[in-house]
């Protein structure tokens, strides 16, 4: 697959900031044209081998072509994605059912974005992210008991090399870290009448973070183009955490009536958030994506529920 900017060299600081005109995206259908047919395209207006980093393409200013429409902005983005997944299930005995499995999910993110006439917001990365999930799960019934025990491993890798200090594209790149987490899950449930059942749950989850978090403007040299309003993805971010327990009972009211309440308490651990952080070495700040962030909520439901009969 031919990937608009693939052969930049992101490792130079000025990489960024200057490329030919062949490996740049134009529109849909034209953009894994040739050089020539793309220079047709704006009419000779580029000057394809201008390799400027104030101006990449050499246009004067922002125009519209009535048979074109607005050229200014260039946007591409692509994701490959490749999945696998395998569960196992079994009613070992009277008392055991055992359920396990594994999920391993690769991605190619690409993403591209410009102005035509201006470096200033232009934003490129490429990255191979990948995740692996593996659980366990034990139910145990003892007739008037149900216990269900459960364990997730989850692992995930962010697969791209970033600036060591954020907005710096001369700083070394380096590799985030592979993040890890296990995940227990405990379930209880009793009838404590012919009409009544109690139960009681408590587990965590982890969630990765949104890609855009991750990636965005990780390419972005703030001495080089000035832009010191982006949002910096952090490539080392690390899972959301949300901590859930539950009680609650299902009682049947009627034959045809039944009754679920529930009240539950979550915690959320590294939401993220933007940090205002100052660039190091220099004087600036930059907004920089964090897991800085906690929350919780607490609440109850209650559900009625009616079994069709008499028409209703």
């Amino acid at each position: 697959m031919r990937v608009p900017g693939a052969n930049l060299g992101f490792n130079s600081q000025r990489s960024i900031l200057n490329f030919m005109f062949r490996d740049i995206p134009v529109f849909g259908s034209d953009l894994w044209a040739t050089r020539a047919d793309q220079a047709e395209l704006f009419d000779g207006v580029i000057q394809a081998d201008n390799v400027r980093g104030d101006n990449p393409f050499g246009i004067p200013t922002t125009f519209w072509d009535q048979n074109k429409g607005l050229v200014d902005v260039v946007f591409n983005s692509r994701e490959d994605r490749a999945n696998f997944r395998f569960d196992f299930d079994s009613q070992l005995n009277r008392v055991h059912r055992l359920r396990a499995g594994a999920e391993v999910k690769a991605w190619q993110l690409d993403t591209y974005s410009s102005n035509l006439s201006t470096a200033t917001f232009l934003d490129y990365s490429r990255a191979k992210p990948d995740m692996e999930s593996f659980y366990v799960e034990d139910r145990l019934d003892y007739q008037d008991l149900v216990i269900d025990l459960g364990m997730r491993l989850d692992t995930f890798f962010a697969g791209v090399k970033y600036p060591s200090i954020f907005g710096d594209q001369s700083s070394p790149k380096i590799w985030p870290s592979r993040k890890t987490e296990v995940a227990p899950r405990l379930g209880v449930a009793h009838p404590v009448t012919e009409r009544t059942q109690v139960r009681v749950s408590y587990g965590t989850k982890f969630q990765v973070p949104q890609f855009t978090n991750l990636y965005d403007a990780i390419n972005v040299d703030v001495d080089q183009q000035g832009n010191t309003n982006a949002f910096f993805g952090n490539p080392d971010l690390g899972f959301r955490k949300t901590t859930s327990f539950e009680v609650g009972f299902t009682t049947l009211l009627s034959e045809n009536w039944v009754l679920d309440v529930v009240g539950y308490n979550r915690d959320f651990d590294g939401n993220v958030s933007a940090r205002y952080l100052q660039q190091e070495g220099s004087t600036r700040f930059l907004r920089i994506f964090a897991n800085a962030d906690h929350g919780n909520v607490r609440g109850m439901d209650m559900t009625l529920r009616k079994r069709f009969s008499d028409y209703f």
